[in-house]
């Protein structure tokens, strides 16, 4: 008789395990950007000063202003407005990016992200 009910609490088991692993593997995460494909750009050139932004009231609590920011076009640089953003979770804060110059006298962008 304990035979029994341990051959059956054993199949309950492995069937209950079975269909844990059957359904982590149904549905994928979601994907999320690779911000690290895309090589850094380096410039030989400063960019300019940043341009004063006059920054908008926030929609709601659960924006963050991202900055605006030089960009550089491959011949010139152009100014990227800018923008109030979600946040990914509510402590998250939001680290700008920016230039920075290397030894070498070029400048590379090191872009922003969530803290």
């Amino acid at each position: 008789m304990a035979s029994v009910l341990c051959n059956r609490l054993w199949l309950g088991v492995s069937l209950f395990a079975g269909l844990i692993v059957t359904s982590c593997g149904a549905s994928p995460p979601p994907p999320y950007p690779d911000t690290s494909a895309a090589p850094a750009p380096e410039v030989a050139t400063a960019p300019p000063p940043p341009k004063i932004e006059t920054i908008p009231a926030p929609p709601s609590s659960a924006v963050v202003w991202e900055p605006g920011h030089w960009t550089w076009t491959g011949t010139d640089w152009e100014w990227s407005s800018g923008q109030y953003a979600e946040r990914p979770r509510p402590s998250a804060e939001w680290i700008p990016g920016n230039w920075v110059q290397q030894a070498d006298g070029r400048w590379i962008w090191i872009p922003g992200h969530w803290g």
